[in-house]
């Protein structure tokens, strides 16, 4: 029978180390230095930014998709790493997407489905006020 020590675990070792946070910083600011198009290319002189996104850390990290989720509940330094690229994200979808540098469709698409944004439409009610739902309680006799 095998026991195990208490500080001793099962299965291979972790591929995470310290410089992965570091890493993903690196990352966005790539993002922000370099530019999709050169100003030549870009639509008006315009030049078009690289939009930092979290499907391309697995190719930077060397590992799955999955791991990348599980190593963010469990190392607070990649976590915040991640959630400094996904505010950095919805910044520059923001900021692009007004200025047109972005098409729109896509923009607001992102920013529904990374950042909880959504451009709803009330079609229920017309934007007027519901009525007020009213109960009235009459006293019934036990005879009846």
């Amino acid at each position: 029978m095998l026991f195990l020590m208490e500080n001793e675990t099962r299965g291979r070792p972790t591929k995470y180390d310290e410089s992965m946070p570091a890493k993903v910083y690196a990352y966005i600011q790539r993002c922000k230095d370099k530019p999709m198009l050169s100003a030549a290319d870009a639509r008006d002189g315009q030049e078009i930014p690289r939009l930092p996104v979290l499907c391309a850390l697995p190719k930077i990290l060397k590992v799955n998709n999955d791991t990348i989720c599980e190593w963010r509940k469990i190392y607070p330094l990649l976590s915040e790493a991640c959630n400094e690229l996904l505010d950095t994200q919805r910044e520059m979808l923001m900021q692009n997407g007004v200025s047109g540098a972005f098409n729109s469709t896509m923009t607001a698409r992102i920013l529904g489905a990374n950042h909880g944004m959504s451009d709803k439409k009330d079609i229920t009610t017309n934007g007027k006020d519901l009525p007020a739902l009213t109960i009235t309680l009459s006293e019934t006799s036990e005879d009846e």
